[in-house]
C-alpha cells in the first residue's frame, strides 16, 4: 500500500519506514493490557458467562459495528453520532482479549463453532473482496475496512482463535 501511495519510490518508502509510521502501535497497547491483566483476570474468573457475553455483546456493537460502519464512510450525522461512542475499556483490544478467554476456558458448542468457522471463511472473503471494490472505485487503498476492528477482520480473527 505504502509502495503504491509513493508511487514506487522505494527511497521514501523505505525511509518511511525508518522513521515508523505507526508500524509498532501495538507496542504501547500490549503493555497496557498487561498492566491490566491481574484486573481484568480477576474480574473474568469472578464473572458469570451471562456478564461476559453482555461484555462481548458490547464489544461488538460499541467496536465493530461501529467501526465497520465508519470505514464505510457512513452519513455525516452517523459519522457524528458515532464519535460519541468512545466507551474505551469496551471499544479496543481488551475486547478480543476476553473474547479469547471466553473460547478457551468456557468453551463453545459444536454447532456454535462450527457457525464460527463458516463466518471466519465468509469474512476472510468478504472483505478481501470488498478492500479489492472500494480501492478500486476510489482508486486509493480501502484498508480501513479491514482494520483491527472491521467486522470481516473481526469475523475471522474469532474463527482463527477458535481453531487454534
Amino acid at each position: 500500500i505504502d509502495h503504491l501511495r509513493y508511487r514506487g519510490d522505494i527511497k521514501e518508502l523505505l525511509w518511511s519506514c525508518v522513521i515508523s509510521r505507526n508500524h509498532l502501535w501495538f507496542l504501547p497497547m500490549i503493555i497496557g493490557i498487561y498492566i491490566i491483566l491481574p484486573i481484568i483476570l480477576r474480574w473474568v474468573r469472578n464473572a458469570k458467562e451471562k456478564e461476559i457475553r453482555l461484555f462481548i455483546l458490547l464489544f461488538f456493537v460499541f467496536q465493530i459495528i461501529c467501526e465497520t460502519i465508519n470505514a464505510f464512510e457512513a452519513a455525516e450525522i452517523i459519522a457524528f453520532a458515532l464519535d460519541y461512542r468512545n466507551i474505551e475499556i469496551i471499544c479496543s483490544y481488551v475486547g478480543y482479549f476476553i473474547i479469547g478467554h471466553y473460547i478457551a476456558n468456557i468453551g463453545l458448542k459444536d454447532k456454535t463453532r462450527k457457525l464460527i468457522y463458516v463466518l471466519g471463511i465468509i469474512g476472510c472473503f468478504a472483505g478481501t473482496a470488498v478492500v479489492f471494490a472500494f480501492s478500486i472505485l476510489r482508486n486509493e487503498p480501502a484498508v480501513t475496512l479491514v482494520d483491527s476492528f472491521s467486522i470481516f477482520t473481526f469475523l475471522y480473527s474469532v474463527a482463527l482463535f477458535t481453531f487454534v
